[in-house]
């Protein structure tokens, strides 16, 4: 039985070899816990710079917003302006137009059928 023996001694020193295993100390749980909070403030921080930056962006965006929408109120006064019968027949004496005095109208074709009328000259409406 020599061999039961020195299996006891030695199943002894394995469990007084782990018991032992790796002790923190306050200086070392001081220090973890700083890291800790620090890393928490830079999360904090850095979340805060990312919201600050893009309600600057936002407040950007929206001015710009209302330029375009500014500007295209003024494109459109224009638009209307230069389509006005007043302006276009002012242009019209500026380019020495002058009014028709006889019109004829001619109809659209609708089909290959119709087309082949027009070409005979038999859709000239005159009034």
């Amino acid at each position: 039985m020599p061999y039961s023996n020195s299996f006891k001694k030695n199943t002894k020193k394995r469990q007084h070899t782990i018991k032992k295993g790796v002790k923190f100390g306050p200086l070392f749980l001081s220090l973890l816990s700083l890291f800790l909070i620090a890393l928490c403030g830079f999360f904090y921080l850095s979340q805060s710079n990312q919201v600050a930056t893009s309600g600057i962006e936002i407040k950007k965006l929206e001015k710009k917003l209302d330029e375009l929408k500014e500007e295209q109120k003024k494109v459109q006064f224009q638009k209307a302006e230069l389509e006005s019968l007043k302006n276009i027949e002012e242009k019209a004496r500026q380019l020495n137009m002058l009014p028709a005095e006889k019109m004829i109208y001619i109809a659209g074709a609708k089909d290959k059928k119709d087309m082949a009328l027009s070409k005979n000259n038999q859709d000239l409406i005159s009034p």
